[in-house]
């Protein structure tokens, strides 16, 4: 995690809060119990899993993302770069803890729930 800059950590607020104004609350979406459920998919490499789990628990949501990043084309270029640098963050994480508490821990912070929403989001946009 040492190649993060202070601008991946407000990338990420600035990213949940637009969420936040979107009326999507990622808190009540993904509670704590669903993150720790998702970050077992991800620590055994299952990111289709993952994601679909993050669908089944907020399809509204999802759905509205999308619709928001296909026709904003600066927040879809701010959260192309967040999720690449999330996911990279994540995955050192998964490497450096076998048991996979680093990985529940990024997942349940602000940004880590952004992340799964967003990342879940632009799989639909593909």
């Amino acid at each position: 995690m040492e190649n993060s800059s202070p601008g991946d950590a407000a990338l990420g607020e600035k990213l949940a809060s637009e969420i936040l104004a979107m009326g999507i609350d990622p808190t009540a979406l993904l509670p704590r119990g669903r993150i720790d459920e998702i970050a077992a998919a991800i620590q055994t490499h299952d990111a289709a899993g993952a994601r679909e789990v993050v669908k089944k628990l907020a399809p509204a949501a999802i759905r509205r993302l999308v619709r928001r990043l296909f026709s904003d084309a600066t927040l879809r270029a701010n959260a192309e770069r967040f999720l690449r640098r999330h996911a990279a963050m994540i995955e050192e994480a998964s490497a450096q803890d076998r048991e996979g508490f680093l990985v529940a821990a990024l997942l349940s912070s602000e940004a880590g729930r952004a992340y799964l929403l967003l990342d879940a989001a632009s799989g639909d946009l593909a």
